[in-house]
């Protein structure tokens, strides 16, 4: 069982956020979007390329079918009142309450980090799947005063009981691989982006990462750098 965990996902993007932000890095916000962007992208091609793979439409229940990841058992039992949906003609409405993503920036003091984290992360998973699909973000948790967020899948057309499931568990991918994709691809954005000042801030970003959680699992995380997230 991999010790890595919706936490530790959580803490890789909002430390890189805090070191940039701390260092007054110029254009800060709009690079990290761009990093989460890459990211989600990313991942949500990997998921059409399984599809695609098996010979199954990149619609909405693929999208759903050949998600990466599920929540810790930890997580969950932290979130009694996670998750519902509701179907709205052609449409599903979903609705989040609980957000370990949230939970973690706003410990580290950074609303403005999980704000921009989830500014579009869903839509571009989608868009890295399908480009055509429809996912639109209505609120966020992370927006304040919101109570929970609200998503929608555009003639998504199979149901509100659809709408978080089922996944494949051969498609879950282990939180280490996760945490490692985050850690991978904003390295990579922030030194192009910025050059060696980028490069700095990700051996920052792991040295804060082995004083929370231990060296190995910093080794593990760092272990990544070489992996080519792009494809399955």
């Amino acid at each position: 069982m991999s010790l890595f965990s919706e936490k530790h996902h959580a803490f890789v993007s909002a430390t890189f956020y805090r070191i940039i932000k701390e260092n007054g890095f110029h254009d800060y916000r709009t690079a990290f979007r761009m990093a989460v962007r890459l990211y989600a992208q990313q991942r949500g091609s990997r998921m059409a390329q399984r599809a695609l793979r098996d010979g199954r439409p990149l619609d909405f229940a693929s999208y759903r079918y050949y998600g990466e990841w599920e929540y810790t058992p930890g997580a969950l039992a932290a979130m009694p009142r996670h998750f519902e949906s509701v179907a709205e003609g052609c449409d599903v409405k979903m609705i989040v309450h609980s957000c370990p993503w949230k939970d973690q920036y706003y410990e580290m003091g950074l609303p403005d980090g999980a704000l921009d984290y989830c500014a579009d992360l869903d839509c571009s998973i989608a868009r890295g799947f399908n480009p055509e699909l429809a996912f639109e973000v209505g609120q966020t948790l992370m927006q304040e005063g919101n109570e929970f967020c609200v998503l929608y899948q555009r003639e998504a057309n199979i149901g509100a009981e659809s709408a978080y499931g089922p996944r494949n568990p051969e498609n879950i991918m282990c939180w280490s691989f996760h945490c490692g994709h985050v850690y991978k691809t904003f390295s990579d954005v922030f030194t192009a982006v910025y050059g060696e000042k980028g490069a700095e801030a990700s051996g920052k970003a792991i040295a804060a990462f082995a004083e929370a959680y231990g060296d190995d699992m910093a080794q593990s995380l760092a272990g990544f750098k070489a992996h080519d997230f792009s494809y399955i």
